[in-house]
């Protein structure tokens, strides 16, 4: 879960300095980067929703996993593999993607 809005000591900090019109302009600004950083497959996994706390608009996402992998696109790099462990995010290089796909995406045989 990502919560947008909200400062790493735990307290408000709201959406609004974003700059947006409205939250739905929010919203779909938000859906927009994930299409253009992960794909339109992975969007679908995505899930944001607003909350407002104490006059403070607040943005949770959450992400359901992928029945598939997932590369990101950076302004510099394209089709990345990032992994997560615990609280650690770790680029793999290209000779371990494969790897690390066929133990989690194992493929369904006939």
């Amino acid at each position: 879960m990502l919560l947008i809005g909200v400062r790493d000591d735990g307290s408000l900090h709201g959406i609004e300095s974003d700059g947006f019109a409205n939250d739905d302009k929010f919203i779909v600004a938000l859906y927009e980067y994930v299409k253009s950083a992960l794909g339109p497959s992975a969007v679908s996994n995505v899930h944001a929703m607003l909350y407002h706390l104490d006059g403070k608009a607040v943005c949770r996402v959450s992400m359901t996993r992928s029945p598939s992998p997932v590369f990101l696109t950076f302004a510099t790099e394209r089709e990345v593999f990032f992994i997560r462990t615990g609280p650690v995010t770790t680029k793999l290089p290209a000779s371990k993607i494969h790897i690390y796909i066929g133990e989690h995406w194992k493929s369904e045989g006939p």
